[in-house]
C-alpha cells in the first residue's frame, strides 16, 4: 500500500464514525477494531492498523490510518458509517463495537497550536494560522504550500496523535506524527518537526463546540453542535476568514425604497461564515448606469468585517458586453487574488475560476437541468456548490433580493475560496438581479 493523494471533498455523515468492531476487506480478510475516544486500532493475524477520526461539524468527519506503522490512508465514510473508503480497498462492516469515550474529550484536551512555528530538519519553516478543535492549518514560509492537520491527545499514552495532509505539486501526501511534549515532532517519512512560539501568549485550550452531546446507541452516536463564534488569529485577514471556513451564507438586504419605487439601489449583502465571522457586502456603482444596465451593470463591491469595520475584499466589475468577469482583490495589500470569468456555452452556464498568475484552478458549471445550483469542479470532478436559496414566496416574485449557501473544496486555499466568493456575486448579477422585472433565472451563455 502507497501513499495517495486524499479526496478533496468530505461527505456527509448521519452519525459519528465507530470504527471499533469488525470489519471486512473486499478480499474477504477480517481486521477487529477496538475504540477509544478518537483513537483506534485495529488487527488482524500478526498485523495491527491504527489511526485517529476527527469531527470538521456535526455532519463532517476525517478519518486518518496507518498500516503496519508504515502506510498513511484517508477512509472515506459512507453517509451510513458501515464502509470506509481507501486507496484501493473497501472496508465493510461486519459487526458492530463500543465507543468507550466521548470524541469531543481527546480533543478538548488539546492546547491551541495558533502562532507555532514547525520547523523541518532543513531549516524550511510552516507556520500555524488558524486551530479549531482538533483541525488546523499551516503555511510553509518558504514556497507558501499549504497543509492541513488533524490532531488528538490519547489520554491512555499521553502521547499527541497527528495527521498532517500536505499539499504538494505532484499531489498530497499523508504524513503521521506523534509527540509527548507538543515541541519534538518525529515525522513518519524521516523528517522531523521542532515547535517554537512565533510571540509569546499564553497557552489556551482549543475553543470547542458549545453544547456537544454525544449519546451512546448500538451503531449510532448522535451529535448536536452549535456554530462556533471564535474569530481565528495568526496570519493575514484573508487566511483568518477563509482558512477554517468550510461553508458561508450570503443573504442580500431588500432596499425598501428600491421595492416602492421601483429604482435599482446599490446592493447590500449580509455574509455568515460557519466559524463565526460576519462580513458586510455593499455595492458602489452609478446611479444612471444601474438602471439602464441592470445585472450587466459594472460595480465595485465591498467587503467589510462588521467586528471591527475593516474592509478585506474588493470585488471589481468592469463593464463588458460578452464574457462578463469579476477580479478578486486583498483590500489589505493591494493584491490581485484571481478573477471569475464567464465562458462561452451552449445549453450549460459555465465560468472559468484563476489565480493571480492566470492558471485555471476551478470551474463552475450549471447544467440546464440545475436552474439554482452552480457546481464547483476541479479536473472534472465536483468538489463543492455555490447554490441559490429559496427567499420566500414574497421575496422572490416582488424583489431582487437573493440568498446563496457556498460550498468550498475541501482542499482549497484561503485565496481560492476568496477568490469562489467573489463568483458568488457574479452569479447573482448575471441571473438572479432583475427578479422583479420577470427575468428570474435568465440564461446568460458568453
Amino acid at each position: 500500500m502507497s501513499m495517495q493523494p486524499i479526496s478533496t471533498q468530505e461527505p456527509k455523515v448521519s452519525a459519528v464514525p465507530i470504527l471499533a468492531g469488525v470489519w471486512q476487506e473486499q478480499n474477504g480478510r477480517v481486521w477487529n477494531g477496538t475504540q477509544h475516544g478518537n483513537v483506534f486500532t485495529w488487527t488482524q493475524d500478526n498485523r495491527v492498523a491504527n489511526g485517529i477520526t476527527i469531527p470538521l461539524d456535526a455532519t463532517t468527519w476525517a478519518i486518518f490510518i496507518t498500516f503496519d506503522g508504515v502506510t498513511q490512508w484517508k477512509l472515506t465514510p459512507s453517509s451510513d458509517t458501515n464502509q470506509l473508503t481507501g486507496k484501493s480497498d473497501v472496508f465493510t462492516r461486519q459487526s458492530p463495537g463500543q465507543l468507550t469515550m466521548n470524541p469531543m474529550t481527546m480533543i478538548s484536551d488539546v492546547p491551541s497550536l495558533i502562532g507555532s512555528i514547525f520547523t523541518e530538519k532543513s531549516g524550511a519553516s510552516w507556520q500555524v494560522l488558524t486551530h479549531f478543535g482538533g483541525y488546523y492549518q499551516l503555511r510553509n514560509n518558504n514556497d507558501g504550500r499549504f497543509a492541513e492537520g488533524y490532531i488528538v491527545r490519547d489520554l491512555s499514552t499521553g502521547k499527541f496523535i497527528s495527521f498532517i495532509n500536505f499539499h504538494n505539486p505532484t499531489g498530497d501526501d499523508i504524513i503521521r506524527t506523534e509527540s509527548m511534549d507538543l515541541v519534538n515532532f518525529p515525522l513518519s517519512n524521516g523528517d522531523h518537526f521542532t515547535r517554537a512560539i512565533l510571540q509569546q501568549q499564553q497557552v489556551n485550550m482549543v475553543q470547542q463546540p458549545q453544547q456537544m452531546m454525544v449519546m451512546q446507541q448500538p451503531q449510532v452516536v448522535v451529535v448536536q453542535q452549535q456554530p462556533m463564534m471564535m474569530m481565528p488569529q495568526g496570519g493575514t485577514p484573508i487566511e483568518q476568514m477563509f482558512g477554517m471556513s468550510r461553508y458561508l451564507k450570503v443573504k442580500q438586504r431588500i432596499e425598501p425604497f428600491e421595492v416602492l419605487t421601483g429604482i435599482e439601489t446599490e446592493n447590500k449583502y449580509d455574509v455568515k461564515f460557519d466559524n463565526g465571522i460576519e462580513a458586510v457586502a455593499m455595492e458602489e456603482s452609478d446611479c444612471m448606469v444601474r438602471q439602464f444596465c441592470g445585472g450587466s451593470r459594472p460595480f465595485k463591491m465591498h467587503v467589510v468585517l462588521k467586528s471591527n469595520k475593516q474592509e478585506i475584499i474588493t470585488l471589481d466589475r468592469p463593464f463588458k458586453f460578452f464574457f462578463h468577469e469579476v477580479n478578486v482583490i486583498d483590500t489589505t495589500t493591494g493584491k490581485h487574488l484571481g478573477k471569475i470569468k464567464l465562458r462561452c456555452s451552449i445549453c450549460s452556464r459555465e465560468m472559468d475560476v484563476f489565480d493571480e498568475n492566470g492558471n485555471k484552478i476551478f470551474d463552475i458549471i450549471s447544467p440546464f437541468c440545475s436552474c439554482w445550483t452552480f457546481y464547483i469542479e476541479k479536473n472534472g470532478e465536483r468538489v463543492g456548490s455555490i447554490q441559490k436559496k429559496f427567499s420566500g414566496i414574497v421575496k422572490e416574485l416582488f424583489t431582487d433580493a437573493d440568498n446563496f449557501g457556498v460550498e468550498f473544496p475541501v482542499n482549497a486555499t484561503p485565496m481560492e475560496k476568496a477568490i469562489l466568493f467573489g463568483a458568488t456575486f457574479l452569479i447573482d448579477f448575471l441571473y438572479f438581479e432583475d427578479n422583479g422585472n420577470n427575468n428570474n433565472n435568465r440564461r446568460v451563455y458568453f
